[in-house]
């Protein structure tokens, strides 16, 4: 890359799965190309839409893989996705069915919001995010939160998601599967 480019630039945001990484390798001539801009002082950022890591996860994985780069460095979906359920609640209260991973539960219960298990507890809101371990159960309970009208943000809509042994249902594939069940589309982060 040539220092022309950075030249008219602040820096490089990088996206993550499938640019940098797919599952736990690194994509050929991604971490050399990282390091070699870092080294030359051009600022780097991470993006990703993957919302079942907390940056300092994401940090780790990027380090092991030769990549420096710190927490700081790291903008993830499930932050955005909050962000979004703020702005579309319009207030930091409520309950809260999180259909995502444990980080993404984490990053809702610091904003403020009570997280519940279940649809019977009467969520105002259901975030939905990447998690690897979702199942048939927590996407019904989504579809019976949503039917009952609850407020239903994704963190982001990629069907699909670059994994070491090829391409695998991203979060989007599985919103797609509370939206047919429920005739709605949610707001999206991404």
């Amino acid at each position: 890359m040539s220092a022309t480019f950075f030249a008219g630039h602040d820096g490089l945001l990088c996206d993550l799965d499938g640019v940098v990484y797919a599952g736990g390798g690194a994509i050929a001539g991604a971490v050399e190309t990282l390091s070699t801009l870092q080294e030359r002082g051009v600022p780097v950022g991470f993006v990703t839409n993957n919302a079942s890591r907390a940056p300092e996860s994401v940090a780790e994985h990027l380090r092991t893989l030769g990549v420096p780069a710190e927490a700081g460095q790291v903008f993830g979906s499930a932050p955005a996705g909050v962000d979004l359920l703020e702005e579309t609640l319009g207030r930091r209260t409520g309950r809260v069915l999180v259909v995502g991973s444990a980080y993404l539960r984490a990053v809702v219960e610091e904003r403020g919001y009570e997280v519940v298990a279940s649809a019977a507890q009467c969520p105002d809101a259901v975030i939905q995010g990447f998690d690897p371990g979702l199942g048939w159960a927590d996407l019904a309970e989504a579809a019976y939160a949503v039917r009952a009208g609850a407020t239903w943000v994704a963190t982001n809509l990629d069907t699909s998601i670059p994994r070491a042994e090829g391409i695998a249902p991203g979060n989007g594939a599985l919103v797609e599967a509370v939206g047919r069940a429920t005739g709605t589309a949610p707001v999206a982060a991404g």
